[in-house]
């Protein structure tokens, strides 16, 4: 039940969180945006690359870590793939989208209102497919080490931040009420504990097993973080600040390993 909670914390306390900051602040600027984004994305690489990944090698050794690494990274490409189809229709997949209205995939929309709920809902279900690898990070590492498991916990948590505000930000731009809009985001964290689940059974099973959890996830928030996040916030800032701001959050994130 205590990893179950710590999956609810970095889950649906992290998206809560950013569904509040997004009400709080109001429509923030693209560049805003993608910085929060950027830092998230820096903090994940660095917890994947100095924590999971060696963690993973630990226990089950190089070659079965990249083996579930690549699996990991695979099976993320292959679900944003659907969500491009499904948004797109027939545009080619795998484009990099230039400005907001284009990641919300609000362009071919009608209707203010009815366009903002349907991009809102939209990165709902990619943000949704996303948080069940980091429930299984969550799940397994709490499992094997309660203190690991709280680490992962809030770093998780602190990722989540600004995926919530990613979700929020068009309910607000459309001036839904307050409270639908936080809950909304926060319900997108949810998932993390089917994904904690799959990571306490995982991770109870064997140091094996619990080393397959987390090259996993690895593979899938790497995919995250180098095929999404940077691209897009790259392109859309049209600067190099975002790469710069990733810098920070791989630094942000060594330090949070040594808590």
């Amino acid at each position: 039940m205590s990893v179950l909670l710590l999956c609810a914390l970095a889950g649906i306390g992290g998206t809560a969180l950013g569904g509040l900051l997004a009400v709080v602040l109001g429509a923030t600027s693209q560049k805003f945006n993608c910085w929060l984004l950027s830092f998230a994305g820096g903090v994940m690489a660095s917890i994947v690359f100095f924590t999971l990944i060696p963690e993973s090698m630990e226990h089950a050794g190089f070659v079965f870590t990249l083996l579930w690494m690549i699996i990991g990274i695979v099976v993320v490409m292959v679900l944003n793939y659907i969500v491009d189809r499904l948004t797109g229709g027939e545009e080619p997949t795998l484009r990099i989208h230039r400005t907001t209205d284009e990641l919300y995939h609000t362009s071919e929309m009608v209707g203010h209102q009815q366009g903002m709920l349907k991009s809102s809902i939209l990165m709902f279900v990619a943000m949704a497919l996303h948080n069940v690898p980091e429930g299984i990070v969550v799940g397994a590492s709490g499992s094997h080490n309660m203190q690991f498991g709280f680490v992962m916990a809030l770093i998780i948590m602190l990722h989540n931040i600004p995926e919530g505000m990613v979700i929020a930000a068009p309910l607000v731009a459309a001036k839904f009420h307050k409270l639908k809009v936080i809950l909304i985001a926060s319900l997108s964290g949810a998932t993390e504990l089917l994904g904690g689940l799959v990571g306490i059974y995982i991770g109870g099973v064997s140091d094996r097993f619990l080393a397959l959890s987390l090259a996993f996830a690895g593979g899938a928030m790497i995919y995250v973080t180098f095929c999404e996040i940077l691209p897009q916030s790259v392109i859309m800032t049209e600067s190099r600040s975002s790469t710069q701001v990733t810098l920070f959050g791989i630094v942000a994130g060594m330090l949070l390993a040594q808590i």
